[in-house]
């Protein structure tokens, strides 16, 4: 075991439970770095015979995982068939944690958050609005003051999500806060917030490129008087990470949409 060719206990072990030592954690940190080299290797000897092998790990919260990112992906691969790319979605408050544990190599997240520890470049701009179903017996207009605003029912993605972070800063810039609003439940996916309005007098909050185009004819869009809430996507590694892979898709991603 590799306790035992090092001599120090790498794991503490209390009931059902298991978490690293402080030296657990030191080994765990140099393993990384190896892997890392290991795969920065494996794509420097890509760019020689142009066969790009390896593993690339991206995550991503949930509305670039579902709406954008999915189609570079696959062009990414066709362009690469020898890499081995797995996506993992999550809010932007997992996705975090997830690149700090070295669990992913590049994420991709929204919002506001702008952590010490990561490098941040700026990747797409999207638009979050109030959106319901063809199905709501309610007549929203196109556009609403913050006073009737403050009277809507909402619903809102959870806590920990980037797109409930851009709009409540959003409404804190005309004088609200979510206590003055009206939210009738909280979901944990823009898909399930969708489901939800299908039978529901509610307003969805979410990005107006969730609606797919086979999906225009089924929600309307309204918007808050002269408040846009945008946001932008940005990719993140870990500061000073040496991913050659991670950051080459990053510039394939910006690529993709002309960036």
């Amino acid at each position: 075991m590799l306790e035992d060719e090092l001599g120090v206990c790498l794991f503490n072990r209390k009931g059902n439970t298991i978490e690293l030592t402080h030296e657990g954690k030191l080994v765990y940190s140099f393993g990384s770095d190896i892997d890392q080299q290991v795969q920065n290797l494996m794509y420097e000897l890509g760019q020689i015979n142009s066969k790009q092998k390896g593993n690339l790990r991206i995550g991503a919260s949930s509305t670039i995982s579902h709406y954008f990112i999915p189609p570079v992906i696959a062009r990414f691969k066709e362009s690469n068939p020898g890499l081995s790319i797995s996506l993992l979605s999550g809010n932007t408050s997992e996705i975090n944690a997830r690149l700090n544990d070295d669990l992913i190599d590049v994420g991709i997240t929204e919002g506001y958050r702008r952590l010490n520890n990561f490098d941040y470049y700026s990747f797409l701009n999207d638009e979050i609005a109030f959106i319901s179903h063809k199905n709501n017996p309610v007549h929203f207009p196109e556009t609403f003051s913050k006073e009737k605003l403050a009277e809507l029912p909402l619903v809102l993605r959870e806590t920990g999500s980037g797109t409930r972070e851009v709009f409540e800063k959003a409404i804190k810039g005309v004088g609200l806060t979510l206590n003055d609003l009206n939210i009738t439940i909280t979901l944990g996916s823009t898909e399930s917030i969708k489901s939800y309005l299908i039978d529901s007098e509610a307003l969805g909050v979410f990005s107006t490129s969730a609606i797919r185009k086979n999906e225009e004819n089924l929600f309307k869009i309204s918007r808050l008087e002269k408040t846009l809430v945008t946001r932008r996507f940005q990719f993140m590694v870990k500061q000073g990470s040496a991913h050659k892979l991670g950051k080459e898709f990053i510039r394939f991603s910006k690529k993709y949409y002309n960036l």
